[in-house]
């Protein structure tokens, strides 16, 4: 449905901003360039061990989303486009395989101060009246509990423009972590400004400070010439993969899926719209990006490929999944439910005072779609090493 807009909400929608983060990069990564054959991609040139070495508790206490010290202004939301068409393409999900125990738990840095305070969040609307429901994943044992274990935390380097900082994320296959492109690379309409970011490191169900599946530096990372080529939003596929390397676990080599089970994904937003979305994410104006999120809500409209909703979360939430049928399905449930499907990944947010709480994610699309799809990515990171997907 279209929500009609008032005048103070349409000069509002006239800026819009990224909800990425990222870290002080001490090292480029190797880039391919993009084509429109081949999706960019890029791979760390320094060692894992180096990756982990870089994350200090300084730094990853410090990091903060890149809206707070870079925005941009995108194309406001004017219309309602078609619901998406086609033949859908999804992967099912899957508990863990394999009880670490506490073999990975680990204190990454003291905790972060407000974080525990539990005070009242913002009402359950925004003013463009797109209604949710935006709380705390609680208790702390729920975000160790499949299927939020699968989702996590990106810590990221720009080694461009410097600073440390943060995004959500997710486990989609064995070694496989979806997120959103501007979580991964610059983009830009610029050829010489393009670039990936540096660094990257996982952690699953991460919570103020604490790692309990560990922390997984990153392989692989893919986006889509969408994002790459244009770095705007509302963008058609703001969507970036991540390939993460194996973790040693008592001298036996694991993949993070194993680990933390997977979520599934589904492409042309699953199986209708509008759909109602449980989205998982780490926003730094609720808790201070130190707990993970949880919010309720059914699509809105959408926009440019994009689907919007009501949301409480801001900035460090990008690339956190929007999942159908959330939750451990009970005996006797209908079918579909509980299968953890991902449909997107947070994109962007619109700017306001007091804020609109709306939030945009790309809809997932197949393999072959212009300027690349979710599916593109998908076979790419599969393809990429043995054992992925």
């Amino acid at each position: 449905m279209f929500i009609a807009m008032s005048r103070s909400f349409k000069s509002f929608l006239k800026t819009s901003a990224f909800m990425a983060a990222g870290v002080l990069a001490m090292q480029a990564a190797s880039t391919q360039s993009a084509s429109a054959q081949s999706v960019p991609s890029a791979e760390p040139r320094i060692s894992a061990s180096r990756v982990m070495a870089y994350w200090t508790p300084d730094r990853m206490r410090s990091a903060i989303s890149l809206d707070a010290v870079a925005t941009a202004t995108k194309g406001s939301a004017t219309g309602m486009d078609a619901a998406p068409t086609g033949t859908a393409k999804r992967n099912i999900g899957s508990p863990p395989t394999f009880d670490a125990g506490t073999k990975l738990f680990k204190r990454l840095h003291g905790p972060v101060k407000g974080a525990d305070d539990g005070n009242a969040g913002p009402r359950n609307f925004g003013t463009a009246g797109f209604y949710h429901t935006t709380g705390r994943v609680f208790p702390d044992a729920a975000v160790n509990a499949y299927p939020n274990r699968a989702a996590g935390k990106l810590f990221f380097s720009d080694s461009v423009h410097g600073g440390n900082f943060v995004c959500s994320a997710s486990v989609i296959k064995y070694r496989i972590v979806v997120t959103a492109g501007h979580c991964v690379a610059h983009g830009s309409t610029v050829a010489g400004t393009r670039h990936f970011y540096s660094n990257m490191l996982y952690v699953p169900a991460y919570r103020n400070g604490i790692a309990p599946f560990g922390s997984w530096p990153w392989a692989f990372a893919t986006t889509t010439n969408n994002w790459y080529l244009s770095g705007s939003v509302p963008n058609r596929q703001d969507v970036g993969i991540i390939e993460v390397q194996d973790v040693s676990i008592g001298g036996v080599l694991r993949r993070v899926g194993e680990v933390t089970g997977w979520l599934g994904w589904w492409t042309l937003w699953g199986r209708q719209y509008p759909n109602n979305i449980t989205q998982l994410g780490y926003p730094c104006n609720l808790d201070s990006c130190a707990r993970m999120q949880i919010n309720h809500a059914q699509g809105v409209r959408i926009v440019n490929n994009n689907v919007e909703i009501g949301s409480a979360m801001q900035g460090g939430s990008s690339g956190g999944p929007w999942i159908q049928d959330h939750g451990v399905a009970a005996v006797g449930s209908p079918a579909f439910t509980a299968g953890n499907w991902v449909l997107g990944t947070t994109s962007y947010q619109y700017l306001g005072t007091p804020s609109p709480q709306i939030l945009g994610s790309s809809i997932f699309q197949n393999a072959g779609f212009a300027g690349h799809g979710f599916g593109d990515l998908w076979n790419a990171a599969c393809a990429h090493r043995v054992g992925n997907c």
